[in-house]
């Protein structure tokens, strides 16, 4: 329980919004707090590539590497593994909804 109370804290919620939640929701925020932490890492190695990039440009490179690709590179969606036990936002969603809710 001090595990989970850890976490909350340092995702942004205050003690009392997690005691609030329901474990369901407090995994909710989890999970949008940890894909935040990936877009930012994301961002973050894009544009150092970028000024790495126009750093050799202005200094008259002989050859660059197509800037364009190297972005898509970084921004490319993850495969999930197929077999993956994990359930998805929306299969909580619907099992919250069918099971609990009823």
């Amino acid at each position: 329980m001090q595990g989970t109370l850890i976490l909350a804290i340092r995702i942004g919620l205050t003690i009392e919004q997690y005691w609030d939640l329901t474990p369901a929701e407090f995994f909710c925020y989890v999970e949008a707090f940890k894909q935040e932490s990936e877009d930012k890492s994301k961002n973050d190695t894009a544009n150092s590539l970028f000024t790495a990039w126009n750093t050799a440009n202005y200094s008259k490179a002989k050859k660059l590497p197509n800037l364009s690709n190297i972005i898509k590179g970084i921004f490319k969606k993850k495969e999930k593994p197929q077999n993956s036990k994990r359930m998805s936002n929306e299969e909580i969603k619907q099992h919250y909804e069918n099971k609990v809710v009823k």
